[in-house]
């Protein structure tokens, strides 16, 4: 037995004359080979929704610390965002990467060989 509060899904395993999307009908087709029946039950009554319905009001004093908690989570979000990099910060440190600037000299040249020793080498004299 499966209990669900969305009740728009009981037709669909009760063989329903309605014509389901195609990925809906895919999803029904694999669940065929279980045995099973789809109960509708409202939210209230719904053990999955235990949480939802039956949650208490906070405290005063449980309020306060909610509020506590919740900055410090958004801190601590914040802090963990890394900080955006300008354009010229970019071209810098591409500039100072030796391998971006070989990787940048062959194809300016056309030359793009795999690099060796000796290429590096002439790649550095021009």
């Amino acid at each position: 037995m499966i209990l669900t509060d969305h009740k728009p899904l009981i037709p669909l395993f009760q063989g329903s004359a309605s014509k389901p999307q195609l990925k809906i009908k895919k999803w029904i087709l694999q669940l065929q080979k279980y045995q099973f029946q789809v109960e509708y039950k409202p939210g209230l009554h719904n053990p999955a929704d235990y949480l939802l319905c039956h949650t208490q009001p906070a405290t005063e004093a449980e309020g306060g610390e909610a509020i506590e908690t919740e900055e410090y989570v958004r801190s601590v979000v914040e802090r963990s965002q890394p900080l955006p990099i300008s354009v010229e910060e970019i071209t810098t440190a591409s500039r100072e990467d030796d391998c971006l600037q070989l990787v940048k000299t062959a194809i300016q040249s056309g030359d793009l060989r795999p690099v060796t020793t000796s290429r590096v080498t002439r790649i550095e004299e021009a």
